[in-house]
């Protein structure tokens, strides 16, 4: 059973921010390859990538269903529709995904694919802190997009998951929830075309059967630095806030 760990690096207009985020998947790689002994797969479009990785995947076929020839679409929307194609272009059996702003703090993080092996096909978690919650009652997400959910449903964080070769039926499900709204109808729940009402649509659709996981939120602990939440625990993945992304950068 091969595992590994994985990254997006998409697309955007701005050749300096894609570069921000090939240099914080550096910073981020360091810290997995400290803690977890897994080989790192990197999704970019085209097969130019500054990162240090065991595998180097081009990701332009599948985004390519999706836009018209020479069209391109907003970094994020980018991202999370190579996020519901992991179950086929990931190199691993069972893999661990990251934003590239995700940084493993302990092995314990080998959590996320060791659960799969129950007979889940994806592990997710939920962010108490920032303004990820623990459930769609405290988000500020438009009840519109929620049709039918109830408001203690779980709301999942889409920048960390664990998946497999099996769990392409939710994640085709997420992606058609998602192309919904992304495309330019995201202001029905914010500026940023986030897949996370998708995940809880999708989920919501397959119940009681969606074969999710839900880990703790110290598995996905949002950290915003001055002025910001601290998470009192102890995290074992610690995801940035922008803030906190430009200040490593410097």
């Amino acid at each position: 059973m091969l595992e590994g760990i994985a990254y997006i690096i998409s697309n955007s207009p701005d050749k300096k921010h894609k570069n921000v985020f090939e240099e914080l998947c550096n910073k981020s790689i360091l810290f997995a390859r400290q803690h977890l002994k897994l080989p790192i797969a990197i999704l970019c479009l085209g097969d130019k990538c500054n990162v240090k990785a065991d595998h180097i995947i081009d990701g332009t076929k599948y985004l390519e269903k999706h836009l018209k020839p020479g069209e391109e679409t907003h970094g994020l929307i980018a991202a999370e529709l190579l996020k519901t194609y992991i179950a086929e272009w990931s190199p691993f059996d069972r893999t661990l995904y990251l934003d590239c702003d995700a940084f493993i703090m302990k092995p314990a993080a080998k959590d996320y694919i060791d659960v799969l092996s129950y007979g889940y096909d994806l592990s997710l978690s939920t962010c108490i802190t920032m303004e990820w919650k623990d459930s769609i009652e405290k988000t500020a997400v438009k009840d519109g997009i929620f049709k039918d959910v109830p408001s203690y449903f779980p709301y999942w964080n889409f920048g960390i998951f664990g998946s497999h070769k099996g769990s392409g039926p939710i994640l085709d499900k997420i992606r058609e929830e998602f192309l919904t709204y992304c495309f330019g109808g995201w202001s029905k729940f914010g500026s940023v075309p986030h897949a996370q009402p998708a995940v809880v649509r999708a989920a919501f659709g397959l119940a009681p059967n969606h074969k999710i996981f839900t880990m703790p939120a110290k598995y996905n602990c949002h950290f915003a630095g001055a002025g910001g939440y601290v998470f009192s625990g102890s995290p074992i993945i610690l995801h940035l806030w922008k803030d906190i992304r430009e200040m490593m950068l410097r």
